[in-house]
């Protein structure tokens, strides 16, 4: 009797065992599975972070080359409105220095009405 007590403790103790074994793999696989999905998530943080700072420099940049167009166009249009006023200017001296003018009276009243 006393042997079969013991054997049935023994059985008992192995079956525990077995349980806490069982649990504790669970408990690993868990765990694996955790760390595996977190590094992943790690990794796709990290590849997002790149891409965004990328996206940020490639914005800036092109803010950049935008800036640049709009100062050379703005240094385009100074340097016409400066050559056209130049110009403008000496066709007023040439008119004023002609003998005939170029102009007769009343043409800009006639021009003017054309534009009409």
């Amino acid at each position: 009797c006393r042997g079969l007590q013991v054997a049935l403790q023994a059985l008992a103790s192995a079956a525990e065992a077995q349980e806490a074994t069982t649990r504790a793999d669970e408990a690993e696989r868990r765990s694996a599975h955790f760390e595996a999905t977190r590094n992943e998530a790690q990794r796709e943080a990290e590849a997002l972070r790149l891409r965004m700072e990328r996206a940020e420099a490639d914005a800036d940049a092109r803010a950049a080359e935008a800036e640049t167009h709009q100062r050379e166009a703005r240094e385009e249009v100074a340097e016409l409105t400066r050559r056209l006023a130049e110009s403008e200017r000496r066709v007023a001296e040439a008119e004023a220095a002609s003998p005939h003018p170029l102009h007769p009276p009343g043409h800009d009243i006639l021009e003017a009405a054309m534009r009409i």
